[in-house]
């Protein structure tokens, strides 16, 4: 099973509720395991968060590959 995570920052308002609402349903209907982070912005600039190797908010991840990271907040 294919993993992707999904890293958001908080708070995103309404697009970002619908957005996680469909997660679900997308890992029901395709062989993946969909995982959401969602923290406010500062808790990914952390030292401890760096030591964990995973990408700031914005940001997409599949498998353990990072796919985007650090989009426009603008454009979403």
């Amino acid at each position: 099973m294919l993993k992707v995570r999904f890293f958001l920052n908080e708070p995103n308002g309404k697009p970002c509720k619908n957005f996680k609402s469909m997660l679900p349903r997308l890992g029901a209907n395709y062989p993946i395991e969909v995982e959401v982070t969602s923290k406010p912005k500062a808790e990914y600039q952390t030292d401890e968060y760096f030591e964990l190797d995973l990408p700031a908010a914005p940001a997409v991840m599949v498998g353990d590959e990072i796919v985007v990271e650090g989009a426009n907040d603008s454009a979403q």
